[in-house]
């Protein structure tokens, strides 16, 4: 997992500033690995997926 940008995103919600990151993640490729990443390409990784924030793209390999 790396950072991929070079400072933190600043938004805003509620009247008050919230920072983010974007991530690159590498996800292995046993079963329990594959099965998990389908997962968080359709639900998201972390907060704020109702506003579009955990939103997750894929490349294959």
């Amino acid at each position: 997992m790396t950072y991929t940008n070079k400072k933190p995103i600043a938004f805003k919600y509620k009247g008050k500033k919230l920072i983010g990151n974007k991530f690159d993640i590498t996800v292995k490729g046993d079963e329990l690995s594959q099965t998990m990443g389908k997962i968080i390409i359709s639900t998201g990784l972390l907060e704020k997926n109702a506003l579009g924030y955990g939103c997750c793209l894929y490349r294959s390999i």
